[in-house]
């Protein structure tokens, strides 16, 4: 399963993120934010610094992932 969380830095984001590493020990996890960030450091985290108002970077972004 591939999993894709926009604002991973966020607070909403930080949590969701550790909820579905609890929850699917095997998904692929991704993860935006508008710029790089210390705030999550793991392994089973993919990071993608990304501007969600920038639809060509997006349309990139979901054809990676």
């Amino acid at each position: 399963m591939r999993i894709l969380i926009t604002g991973v830095a966020g607070f909403v984001g930080r949590h969701l993120f550790n909820r579905l590493c609890q929850q699917y020990a095997d998904a692929d996890i991704h993860g935006t934010s508008i710029e790089q960030s210390s705030r999550i450091s793991n392994e089973r985290l993919t990071y993608h610094v990304v501007d969600l108002k920038d639809a060509q970077a997006i349309q990139a972004l979901i054809a990676e992932v």
